[in-house]
């Protein structure tokens, strides 16, 4: 992320200086860290000279990238809106039986900031391998595929 958002400074500010300074970072740092990136890329990113600093094509492309990386990073962290995410928790349709009312009861009572949402998806791991489910109450044994 630091690489990521080193560039990302340097593309708004146009300047290496300006964006160390947005940054709390030395120059000599920000200019490591984004050589550091363009020769992990392959690619090179600015085009620089005494008087200019420019993006290049691949830097343009880059960029949106970049932002967007940043902006789902920033966002997985902010754990303000973590609480408010419901936690998914996939079933089949004979796996809760009369235990459905207890369960919602303690979870409420134990983890009020984070609503359980109850999928019945029917099918031997309840969504759990597709990745339709956070977790999954399941019976009986259960092989991975391959």
């Amino acid at each position: 992320m630091r690489h990521l958002r080193a560039f990302l400074a340097v593309a708004e500010e146009g300047n290496v200086t300006r964006a160390a300074a947005h940054l709390g970072l030395t120059q000599p740092a920000v200019s490591r860290t984004l050589a550091a990136l363009e020769r992990h890329l392959g690619l090179r990113l600015v085009d620089r000279s005494t008087h200019h600093l420019a993006l290049t094509p691949e830097g343009v492309a880059f960029r949106d990238k970049a932002a967007a990386a940043v902006a789902a990073f920033d966002e997985a962290l902010d754990t303000g809106r973590l609480r408010h995410w419901p936690l998914r928790l996939g079933h089949a349709w004979s796996a809760f039986g009369p235990y459905t009312t207890p369960l919602l009861r303690a979870w409420r009572e134990r983890h009020p900031a984070t609503p359980l949402e109850l999928l019945r998806i029917d099918d031997r791991t309840a969504g759990l391998t597709r990745g339709e489910v956070d977790a999954a109450l399941l019976r009986g044994p259960v092989h991975a595929p391959g």
